[in-house]
């Protein structure tokens, strides 16, 4: 942690949690943390360690006007920070017929890394 920015004197505490394997972080602020969390991913010993955060929030998030052509996982590809929880279409209220809003639930460990704008 140290090697990617992270100040010894940030760090409150660091504990095993499974096999040597999984591992606790405590940070001493939340900005502290939320620089941790942005990181994404470290090396640790020459491999990849992936960060997530203990709390995550959930997102809805509301792609309308989505064209029938584009797939909705051209749109959930984008959030691969979060965890695509779900995807689902909305149906028209008085037809019952498919509409083309799409919503789509994530988990994420800082929700300000949600986009407000997806390219597709």
């Amino acid at each position: 942690m140290l090697s990617a920015g992270v100040p010894r004197k940030e760090i409150e505490a660091i504990d095993v949690q499974e096999r040597n394997v999984e591992w606790e972080v405590t940070m001493k602020s939340v900005p502290a943390r939320d620089r941790l969390v942005q990181l994404r991913d470290l090396l640790v010993k020459g491999k990849s360690a992936v960060i997530g955060g203990v709390r995550k929030d959930t997102r809805r998030l509301r792609v309308f006007y989505l064209p029938y052509y584009v797939p909705v996982t051209t749109i959930s590809q984008q959030f691969v920070t979060g965890g695509v929880v779900k995807t689902y279409q909305d149906k028209d209220r008085n037809t019952a017929l498919l509409s083309n809003i799409w919503n789509i639930i994530i988990e994420v460990d800082v929700p300000d890394c949600v986009p407000d704008q997806v390219p597709w």
